[in-house]
């Protein structure tokens, strides 16, 4: 079960929530939520962590660059947030 609440936590309070659905990466199910963030659709997929075979430093959060988009990961109880937008 996952709680809203806790989600909206990690967020600035700029995001706004559109929606959101199951999601499979390959083999892993996720969920993906999308948010509207100053006109721009974002989205957060969030992945348990036994289902990642790697660990984050608490606290921390990586952001890596693709083409035109930020993706940012960040671990946070028992999920892995991505973040791509």
């Amino acid at each position: 079960v996952i709680d809203y609440k806790q989600i909206e936590k990690q967020l600035p309070s700029d995001y706004s929530f559109v929606g959101g659905r199951l999601c499979p990466l390959g083999d892993c199910p996720s969920v993906h939520l999308v948010f509207n963030h100053d006109g721009n659709r974002v989205s957060l997929y969030l992945i348990k962590t036994s289902d990642v075979d790697f660990s984050f430093s608490p606290g921390q959060q990586y952001t890596t660059h693709y083409n035109k988009q930020t993706v940012k990961f960040w671990q946070e109880g028992q999920f892995v947030f991505a973040m791509i937008g």
